[in-house]
């Protein structure tokens, strides 16, 4: 359990520090997934990734309740830009991701995922 802490912790750190570096590619990258044009949105979006990270390490059942639920919704907002065919660019990791959104990013958020629903059951 402590293996899938540490790594869905540094997950989520990086998705947060990534998203904040560049937060207009992010707002603009979350308008092609259908998201609101919002700075709102993108920051809630980084607290909620930073949140998840701080839980994991301090209170892991919270965190991976939390790390099930954000990645059940960041999941469910891609298949449904991918379904809408809608060209979406990812936003997972801010400036660092560049590449469109296709069924291996989905792929990963299942692995990732996985690893939160195993670590809550777990925990």
């Amino acid at each position: 359990m402590v293996i899938l802490k540490i790594a869905l912790a540094s997950v989520f750190t990086f998705a947060a520090v990534a998203k904040t570096v560049d937060r207009r590619k992010t707002q603009q990258d979350f308008t092609t997934l259908a998201l609101p044009d919002s700075s709102l949105v993108v920051l809630l979006a980084i607290a909620a990734d930073a949140l998840v990270a701080m839980l994991l390490v301090f209170f892991p059942l919270a965190g991976f309740a939390l790390a099930t639920t954000i990645l059940s919704i960041y999941t469910i907002i891609l298949l449904l830009a991918l379904l809408h065919r809608t060209n979406p660019t990812c936003a997972c990791f801010g400036a660092v991701s560049s590449g469109k959104i296709n069924y291996l990013t989905i792929v990963r958020n299942i692995v990732l995922l996985t690893a939160a629903m195993v670590g809550l059951i777990a925990a």
